[in-house]
């Protein structure tokens, strides 16, 4: 009976939030003693400055995207790439697959 009320519940979060901007729920939230995150929008989290800090913004010719976060190893692979096209290894993966 857990998702009994989920879209009720979606709909009443949905327009309480709206009553505020974000920075308004900003404010109020990070006093609190609690964990919570801002949802960025678009390229907004390039400009995060926690991942700017880690170094996970990659560029290339194609523009700004975030970095693979994660470390194997004690490091972090230093070839940073945006994910491929939806497609663009489909022949290379299919070759290797046999």
């Amino acid at each position: 009976g857990r998702d009994a009320d989920k879209h009720r519940l979606s709909a009443l979060l949905k327009a309480r939030f709206a009553e505020k901007t974000r920075a308004e729920w900003e404010a109020l939230i990070a006093p609190l003693d609690t964990c919570w995150g801002v949802v960025y929008e678009g390229d907004e989290m390039l400009a995060d400055p926690h991942l700017q800090a880690r170094g996970l913004v990659g560029n290339d010719a194609r523009g700004r995207f975030p970095a693979f976060p994660v470390v194997f190893g004690g490091a972090r692979d230093d070839a940073l790439a945006p994910a491929p096209a939806l497609g663009a290894d489909t022949d290379e993966i299919l070759a290797r697959l046999g």
